[in-house]
């Protein structure tokens, strides 16, 4: 640990830490909240103040799925005849699917919707490279359907690689750390307070208001947090040169 100056504030940093900050403890959460009706001592506006943040992480999810919450599954092996891949059991969407060949080269399978997939592959007995996935229904199947089934020949040389988002976890205990940037904290702070406010002073009071706006605009400021691209990308002149000695023979280009 060090002391470092942060603008006009002196912090404390773990300078060994390779991770990114984390939302504060559950119970941190809670008091900030509780403490908007000065109840961070109330064991009844503290379980109030749980309720609401645990509601907002629900909400969140419900809401959005964000890059943090993504992560890739182990590459599996394709299996002649068979056409379905099951999900992990911490699945909440499917980001992507690929298939990896031995030069690690990736091949996009697309996503098409299963009412329009039954309706347009009349044939669901092909068999070959899978061009295609969809899906029943993931939550209870807990697996993906692809097209073609892969053959013998698809299942020597590829095997298939799911890129998946995850959930914002629910806290269990006081002391958990909800896996998230930090950024997200205030938003479930204000979330958690607005429930808190409503049941102490009314849904309609002035403070209970100002509580909904806020939990609404750190939510908002949050996800374009989130959308945030490199700088470059934004516009980049790139310096193209078309006579091999002669500066400035680049073209602006505009990218995203």
């Amino acid at each position: 640990m060090s002391l470092s100056q942060v603008s006009s504030l002196v912090v404390q940093i773990d300078e060994g830490a390779i991770l990114q900050p984390q939302v504060d403890s559950f119970l941190t959460l809670k008091q900030c909240a509780a403490d908007y009706v000065g109840g961070r001592n109330k064991t009844s506006v503290l379980e109030a103040a749980g309720r609401g943040i645990i509601e907002g992480i629900d909400r969140f999810n419900a809401r959005h799925l964000v890059d943090f919450g993504s992560e890739t599954e182990a590459d599996a092996a394709l299996v002649d005849g068979t056409n379905t891949v099951a999900l992990a059991t911490n699945f909440f969407a499917v980001r992507d699917v690929r298939l990896i060949d031995s030069d690690g080269i990736a091949f996009r399978v697309d996503y098409m919707e299963w009412e329009e997939f039954n309706r347009l592959q009349q044939d669901q007995t092909d068999t070959g490279r899978p061009l295609l996935w969809t899906a029943k229904n993931t939550f209870d199947d807990a697996q993906i359907i692809l097209w073609p089934t892969p053959d013998a020949s698809a299942a020597a040389d590829y095997t298939i690689r799911l890129n998946i988002f995850t959930r914002v976890g629910r806290p269990n205990n006081d002391s958990d750390i909800i896996s998230a940037p930090r950024e997200l904290g205030p938003a479930l702070c204000w979330y958690g307070a607005w429930k808190v406010l409503g049941i102490k002073r009314g849904v309609a009071h002035n403070d209970t208001m100002l509580a909904r706006r806020e939990w609404e605009n750190w939510f908002g400021d949050f996800l374009k947090s989130q959308r945030r691209r490199p700088a470059a990308t934004e516009g980049a002149f790139i310096d193209w040169d078309t006579t091999g000695d002669t500066p400035g023979d680049g073209v602006y280009v505009k990218l995203g």
